[in-house]
């Protein structure tokens, strides 16, 4: 697996349509391991060539995620392909034109350009940003007033147990970005606004999870019971 650095060095290039490295930058992403949205879409938009209408549309209106991005990009695709089927029937004559044009407008291609659009773009979009993005699935997590002691911080867990435990992710903050705090990161949302040891959503997870079996070698059976919670949470690593 490689080092998310490595997207910085995937650009478009100067004849490559905007399609054709989407498809690129997504097959690369796929190679990095724990790729943070915010990171992601700073390395796809600085891989756009500077000279295109789709990078002065970025510089004038900022994407507010990955997904405004990828959406915004799918139609100027669609806008690239359909001037680049202009130039291409213009410059055709009699039968090649008739030839050319039935088979690009066929059913069969008109479907494999649509399916191959929608994977890239699905594809991408699931890894960068389902979690960001995408309601909580199942019950409303419900609010606890006591917890169990732990052996380690909630930050250490999250990190170890995410991909082992059936988390459920919460949903995206509502607070507007401007109005966060950019200074402060939370794993479990993902994004920017609070540390990961301030998430209350977080706290409520993994007592929920203890009461349901899970994360049990965790609980600190030796503390007193009642006993409140005294371990200080430790910084995310970053």
């Amino acid at each position: 697996r490689r080092n998310y650095t490595h997207l910085i060095n995937v650009v478009q290039g100067r004849d490559e349509s905007l399609r054709d490295y989407l498809t690129r930058f997504n097959r690369e992403s796929l190679t990095v391991k724990d790729l943070e949205p915010s990171f992601a879409m700073a390395a796809l938009n600085s891989g756009l060539r500077s000279s295109s209408s789709f990078t002065f549309s970025l510089m004038k209106k900022p994407p507010v995620d990955m997904v405004d991005l990828l959406r915004r990009a799918e139609k100027y695709v669609n806008a690239e392909e359909g001037m680049a089927a202009r130039k291409q029937k213009t410059s055709w004559s009699g039968h090649q034109e008739e030839k050319g044009e039935h088979s690009r407008n066929s059913p069969e291609k008109k479907e494999k350009r649509k399916e191959r659009s929608k994977l890239a773009k699905e594809d991408l979009r699931h890894k960068l940003s389902r979690r960001e993005n995408s309601p909580r699935g199942g019950a409303p997590i419900p609010a606890y007033n006591n917890f169990a002691p732990l052996l380690d911080t909630r930050t250490r867990i999250l990190t170890v147990e995410q991909d082992k435990v059936p988390i459920q992710w919460p949903a995206k903050l509502r607070t507007p970005a401007e109005k966060r705090d950019t200074e402060k990161y939370c794993r479990y949302h993902r994004d920017h606004g609070h540390d990961t040891k301030e998430c209350k959503q977080l706290k409520n997870q993994i007592e929920d999870l203890i009461l349901k079996g899970h994360l049990r070698k965790y609980v600190d059976r030796d503390a007193s019971q009642g006993r409140k919670e005294q371990r200080q949470e430790e910084a995310p690593q970053q």
